[in-house]
């Protein structure tokens, strides 16, 4: 069964006012040593943007809640982030998606900094997710949101997911996919990270 490793990479200059070192976006798995990274990286994400994501209100310091987040085993657990990487220096986490597998379904749900919204950063995790869910034996995509998410609804419909509202002001979002070989032509992980790469340094900066 394929697993997913530190192997997406892309240069990019993430300086700051203050000078920084040259900084690599990453794609890769978290760890469990990632849980002070994954707090670190919830203080970055404002009160609203929190509850969309866990549709209540969460503590940024939850030991269990970073745990939880942080859990990959390649294969029943998917938690991948795109990172900032600089040499010496704690890897700085963008953007995280989280994906619970039974069988060939998968529920996913996907979180970005808040000042990088809208970089390409949530594209980019889905359709890695994509990309690899055939290998990883996924067939069915769900996720649910609260109604008022309209980032993620647009996100959702256009990597063709079907969205059914419910009365209780949550909707569901579900793609089946369709069994195909891999295209030897389709645009690889390197090549995607580093277009989303130019967006989100603008951002970094």
């Amino acid at each position: 069964m394929e697993t997913l490793h530190d192997t997406c990479t892309a240069s990019a200059d993430l300086r700051r006012p203050r000078p920084r070192a040259k900084a690599v976006l990453r794609l890769r798995a978290l760890r469990h040593a990632d849980r002070s990274a994954l707090q670190r990286f919830l203080h970055g994400v404002d009160e609203a943007d929190l509850r969309l994501r866990f549709h209540a209100a969460v503590s940024r310091g939850s030991e269990a809640l970073a745990t939880e987040l942080t859990r990959h085993d390649g294969h029943s657990r998917l938690a991948l982030a795109v990172v900032a990487a600089r040499p010496g220096r704690s890897d700085e986490l963008l953007a995280v998606l989280n994906v619970a597998r039974s069988g060939a379904r998968a529920e996913w749900a996907v979180l970005v900094r808040s000042d990088l919204k809208g970089r390409g950063l949530g594209t980019f995790l889905l359709d890695e997710l994509l990309r690899r869910a055939a290998r990883l034996g996924i067939h069915e995509l769900h996720a649910e949101t609260l109604a008022g998410n309209h980032r993620l609804l647009a996100l959702a419909r256009r990597f063709g997911h079907a969205v059914s509202s419910s009365s209780d002001g949550t909707s569901a979002l579900t793609r089946v996919l369709a069994a195909k070989p891999a295209d030897p032509e389709a645009e690889t992980c390197s090549t995607a990270l580093a277009g989303t790469t130019r967006a989100a340094s603008r951002s970094l900066q």
